[in-house]
């Protein structure tokens, strides 16, 4: 097997637990896939419930994480930063919560808030001297 191939299997398979996918693994390594799997769900949970502590006051916590699990299932990373996964999930809410427009609303604006915190650095430190 390529490691190409690999990877992308690993890949599916962590994002939606294809079991095509993880029977291209060996036996042995099932036990550990789950602890990957977990991990990586996990991550994303903690980065979604950090960046929106008001959505997920206003919408109580088990609502709040049983949309940023579908939120979660819905789309997987496309960056190499966690500082990115947060900002589609306003639009996941809104469509959620079409009937709660506050809650869109909301997730966008701790969004916005929290943008300047992760932006590019564009000043260069100079030396105090």
């Amino acid at each position: 097997m390529k490691l190409s191939a690999l990877q992308t299997d690993f890949r599916e398979w962590l994002t939606c637990g294809s079991d095509d996918a993880a029977a291209r693994f060996s036996p042995d390594a099932h036990a550990g896939l789950v602890v990957y799997q977990n991990n990586y769900r996990t991550a994303l949970m903690a980065c979604l419930e950090e960046s929106f502590p008001c959505t997920a006051e206003w919408l109580g916590a088990a609502d709040f994480r049983a949309s940023a699990a579908r939120a979660i299932d819905a789309a997987a990373p496309d960056s190499w930063s966690l500082d990115h996964y947060a900002g589609k999930f306003p639009r996941s809410i809104a469509g959620q919560w079409s009937d709660d427009p506050v809650a869109g609303d909301l997730a966008a604006l701790e969004l916005a808030l929290s943008t300047p915190l992760s932006a590019p650095m564009r000043y260069r430190w100079l030396p105090l001297h």
